[in-house]
């Protein structure tokens, strides 16, 4: 019996571990761009996170962040990156999912991740936009979740991301 109780034990170290770090991943933007964790090291990265139901919230959540902290010495310091939950589309959807998504500005890619990979490490909540907010070394410090946007959650947010931009490199 203990020997089932420890290995229960050390098994939920293992996953909670895996969880504060960002994980390895390849991605591909709605503009067939490849996305790997390696483009995000050295940076200070927030997703932005959402199944369907999370969606509509993403772009407030991402223009009040990056608004905020626009005039930041080192605000290139920065990178923001919308991820979509796509886990559960059948194979034989996609090619008519990733249609829905704005290819009409270069600028602006949302990472189509189609296996649930960061639903699956980081629980997302569902029909909520989800904020993972990872600092230079890939050290996640805040997920936070919410649909409109509320002020509390949003100073918090700025607030953890303020204190990693004034660090040095």
């Amino acid at each position: 019996m203990y020997k089932v109780l420890i290995l229960l034990f050390l098994m939920s170290s293992v996953f909670a571990a895996e969880e504060t770090k960002l994980i390895e991943f390849k991605l591909e933007d709605q503009h067939e761009r490849k996305f790997t964790e390696a483009d995000f090291r050295g940076y200070i990265s927030v997703f932005i996170a959402s199944d369907r139901g999370g969606s509509a919230f993403n772009e407030l959540w991402a223009s009040a962040i990056v608004d905020s902290l626009r005039d930041h010495t080192n605000f290139g310091d920065l990178k923001v990156e919308g991820v979509a939950h796509l886990g559960s589309v059948p194979f034989f959807l996609r090619g008519f999912v990733k249609g829905f998504f704005d290819k009409s500005d270069k600028q602006k890619s949302i990472l189509l991740d189609w296996k649930g990979i960061f639903n699956k490490t980081y629980s997302l909540i569902e029909d909520n936009t989800n904020i993972l907010i990872f600092n230079r070394d890939g050290i996640k410090l805040l997920h936070e979740s919410g649909r409109e946007l509320e002020p509390t959650k949003l100073q918090n947010v700025l607030e953890i991301l303020r204190t990693e931009l004034d660090k040095d490199n």
